[in-house]
């Protein structure tokens, strides 16, 4: 075997895995992030080759142990689970057994006189067979257009053509859609924790309506909105439904082209994105969580992947002397750093209600803000809570996390109504209430009640019952200001079960 035929037969093994992350995930990772792992994992292959090649003077014997080298690294998310079944818990226990089969093979092979020629044409043969394979099966997901059955809304966009049939735009009202992560309703704050929302009078005095029984349609971010802005129920989804990490980039991937945003774009209307998630077209100017990168579907498989993401936090204070000293001051300064991401976040909003009002064009706004949502970071007045770094108890601290989140709410309704001199639409809402755990007894009856509020500048709402979901919400708006007939939905809410790949 040639030194070239050596690297080349390796290099199949990245090529191998990602294509099979591309496929398994086909329409979630884009080909631009699958060629990002593929090149950080083909550097990761030539680096542990040229040590091989360093270690034994046969190229076979280098290629077997590149191979099983390189196999607990693809496979480590696999490896490590088989092994915490077994008993092994903790990476303290996992990666010395790994290093120790590791070190016995190294020694099999040096001391072996044998070429191991047999071994290395099985292992070729079965590289070339399965990236084969794979390179059939991503020609394939192309042609059958298998990315379409990862949206689990209105995937043909009925929705989308019925509005625009029915629509009939005299006045084209500025919308501005102000989405909250995880603020409850008021009924919620009064039962569970013994306070009168002051926000609700405050939106009335300023024009607002009011809902008093609004609910998500489910108790998850992607896929309550993915339903509100398609404007159906999603297909796989019931109560109690069991949902993962890659569902949730699949709720990402239903958001990216969705009926109401194509509806707003049809009419006229210039959007701008600052929410947590791209738009077809409209790449968000907002903050991306990195627990919503579709590249992580893959990485996290990996040996660097899933040790970053369970343990790479703990690396800054492995070399400090006071250990718990150092991870007080790495929390408050996350803390400090997530604040100015959510100022930041603030300035650009307020930048871009400004500039809207400006525009001769009609603008749909919409932003995603997560004030009130954990980390709890806040007090009430807005200062900083250091106490608990980034794991402050939702039972003590998301009032006042909550409290401050109103006087956010407010600004933002004060630079509309202040800036805008045309018809305009305020929508403020939640995107689903309080994350209570599963087995609390309101879980299943209260995990959907949300914030609903909105403002026309006409005052009428009779449109709006004070009992609905938010899959109607979109419907009701078109209704009135388009003109459409669009029908309300049976209002339903689905309570889900989040579940991580190994539980």
């Amino acid at each position: 075997m040639g030194r070239l035929n050596y690297f080349l037969l390796l290099c199949l093994f990245p090529l191998f895995f990602v294509l099979h992350g591309i496929n398994e995930n086909f329409g979630l990772l884009s080909l631009n992030s699958g060629g990002t792992l593929f090149l950080k994992y083909i550097l990761i292959t030539l680096f542990i080759s040229i040590v091989s090649t360093l270690l034994f003077k046969q190229l076979e014997k280098a290629f077997l142990f590149c191979i099983v080298l390189l196999s607990f690294y693809f496979f480590f998310g696999i490896v490590g689970e088989t092994l915490q079944g077994l008993g092994l818990k903790t990476y303290s226990l996992i990666l010395p057994l790994i290093s120790l089969l590791v070190f016995i093979l190294f020694i099999v092979l040096k001391r072996h006189k044998g070429l191991f020629k047999k071994s290395y044409r099985f292992f070729a043969t079965l590289l070339i067979l399965l990236a084969g394979f794979e390179i059939f099966n991503l020609v394939y997901n192309v042609a059958s257009n298998k990315a379409l059955t990862q949206d689990f809304g209105d995937q043909l966009n009925h929705m989308q053509k019925t509005v625009i049939k029915q629509a009939s735009p005299e006045q084209r009202p500025d919308v501005y859609w102000i989405v909250i992560d995880e603020y409850a309703s008021s009924r919620v704050l009064k039962e569970r924790f013994n306070i009168n929302n002051p926000l609700d009078s405050v939106l009335r005095r300023k024009g607002f309506f009011v809902a008093d029984s609004a609910s998500s349609n489910y108790n998850y971010t992607q896929f309550s909105l993915a339903s509100q802005l398609d404007m159906v129920y999603l297909k796989e989804f019931r109560r109690h439904s069991v949902v993962t990490p890659r569902d949730a980039i699949r709720g990402q991937f239903a958001l990216y082209e969705n009926n109401v945003i194509e509806v707003f774009k049809q009419f006229g209307y210039r959007i701008e994105n600052l929410s947590f998630y791209d738009l077809k077209g409209y790449p968000t100017k907002g903050m991306i969580p990195d627990f919503f990168n579709a590249s992580s579907l893959v990485d996290n498989q990996t040996l660097s992947g899933k040790l970053a993401k369970d343990i790479g936090w703990q690396i800054p204070l492995w070399f400090k002397k006071n250990k718990e000293e150092a991870k007080l001051a790495l929390n408050r300064q996350l803390v400090i750093n997530l604040d100015s991401g959510y100022k930041n976040h603030h300035r650009m909003l307020q930048h871009a209600i400004r500039n809207s009002a400006k525009d001769s064009s009609p603008v749909f706004l919409m932003t995603h803000l997560f004030d009130a949502h954990e980390p709890f970071i806040y007090n009430e007045d807005g200062s900083l809570y250091f106490a608990d770094g980034l794991h402050a108890k939702a039972n003590t601290r998301y009032i006042p996390q909550l409290l401050y989140s109103n006087s956010v709410l407010s600004s933002l309704v004060d630079s509309i109504q202040f800036n805008n001199q045309r018809d305009y639409v305020i929508i403020l809402q939640g995107d689903h209430g309080f994350k209570f755990d599963e087995n609390d007894s309101l879980f299943d009856k209260e995990s959907c009640s949300t914030l609903f509020a909105v403002y026309y500048k006409n005052g009428e709402y009779r449109s709006w019952p004070n009992q609905f979901t938010s899959v109607n919400s979109f419907r009701i708006l078109f209704n009135d200001k388009f003109k459409t007939q669009l029908p309300l939905l049976p209002d339903s809410s689905y309570t889900l079960y989040y579940r991580s790949k190994n539980q």
